[in-house]
């Protein structure tokens, strides 16, 4: 697998990129790797903030919603991060995510992180359609084939690949074809 930092490409920043969040699909699940940098601590520690955590888990967990509920948008109902200790000093944390189960309207999915192969902790999300059955994501075919089938799921553009946007209906993670 490449680093994160190789997949950023800097004339097309993104806050997914900026948090170093690169993705590729594996089967059912999401394998993911993001480089953690001095900004990402906790003022005046070397500990990766829980925030940054977050903020992977449910753009990742999202990506993986938006195959279940498209073309609706996937609204984060609830989330949750539990770390064994705080993560200190290292350069790169990894994590795995799954569909748990996929209800009639509810879908449940989990995360797991690592550092080094070490599992540092997990976490779970519950996600449902938007309400308003106007909201819809991107048109294109990304929707079930450019979840399952593209090389890089990243931040910013990197040749032909799906590019992670932030939604602002719904709060739900959309993604862009290039």
């Amino acid at each position: 697998m490449s680093t994160p930092a190789e997949h950023i490409d800097s004339a097309d920043r993104h806050v997914l990129g900026e948090l170093g969040l690169f993705l590729e699909p594996v089967g059912d699940e999401l394998h993911g790797s993001a480089a953690v940098v001095a900004e990402m601590w906790a003022t005046g520690t070397e500990h990766l903030r829980i925030s940054v955590m977050v903020a992977w888990a449910d753009a990742t967990l999202g990506m993986l919603a938006v195959r279940a509920i498209a073309p609706r948008v996937p609204v984060t109902l609830e989330l949750d991060i539990h770390l064994f200790e705080p993560i200190v000093g290292t350069p790169t944390v990894d994590c795995v995510a799954r569909v748990v189960k996929t209800g009639a309207s509810v879908q449940v999915y989990g995360i797991d992180f690592s550092v080094a192969g070490q599992r540092v902790g997990f976490g779970h999300a519950l996600f449902v359609a938007a309400p308003d059955p106007r909201l819809s994501m991107p048109t294109g075919d990304w929707g079930a084939q450019s979840v399952q089938e593209p090389r890089r799921l990243v931040g910013g553009t990197v040749g032909t690949t799906s590019v992670l946007r932030a939604g602002r209906a719904g709060h739900g993670i959309a993604a862009d074809c290039a």
